[in-house]
């Protein structure tokens, strides 16, 4: 019986693996029964991969493994730039808000060394200006922190529930609030006369 090197033997085997009990035999020389036979010998319980399997099997969950950490770590990083971005937003809103209290106060109301720039005739594009990059960079900021940048509000009106209530409890109300708009009686055709108000109309 020959003796085949153990390097030789994982060639086979791999190569048995990847294509066929044949291609390895050709490649190796190594006959097709012997290279069966280490596959069988390779399985830990019969009906389990060999070893060649599991080693395939744990390359793959190192690759998974090494996947999530470097997602987890790109995350972390592309968080901490959204914070960066967010911060700065935040502190261009700061100093839009510090330049807004300087176009609008009065000579009195500046702060010490404090002069009013004067970018047009009255201010107010300038201002305009100002509370646009106010809103912008606190919308900004608020979409790059996950935070809302709108507050929805429902408004239920009842108004029409509480007047259909009150009509169906006092049918007669909208004689006693319409009775001067009321038409004259009118004749049927029969010639008898017939007076509805519009309580009683159903």
């Amino acid at each position: 019986m020959a003796r085949w090197s153990a390097e030789l033997k994982i060639k086979a085997l791999t190569i048995a693996e990847a294509t066929t009990l044949r291609e390895a035999s050709e490649q190796t020389g190594v006959p097709e029964g012997t290279i069966k036979r280490w596959r069988f010998e390779n399985r830990t319980e019969l009906g389990e991969p060999n070893r060649t399997n599991q080693l395939q099997r744990k390359t793959r969950e190192l690759q998974s493994a090494a996947t999530e950490q470097a997602l987890a770590e790109a995350s972390d990083y592309i968080a901490s730039k959204l914070k960066g971005l967010a911060d700065g937003m935040y502190e261009l809103a700061e100093k839009a808000i510090k330049k807004i209290d300087v176009a609008i106060s009065d000579e009195e109301e500046l702060p010490m060394g404090k002069r009013r720039e004067s970018h047009d005739r009255d201010g107010a594009a300038w201002v305009r200006a100002l509370v646009g990059v106010l809103a912008q960079a606190i919308d900004k900021a608020q979409l790059l922190s996950g935070k809302p940048t709108v507050r929805n509000e429902e408004v239920r009106r009842y108004e029409y529930d509480i007047t259909q209530r009150i009509v169906s409890e006092n049918p007669d109300l909208l004689d006693r609030i319409f009775a001067e708009d009321q038409q004259p009686s009118l004749e049927d055709r029969s010639g008898a006369s017939s007076r509805l108000g519009l309580g009683q109309l159903r």
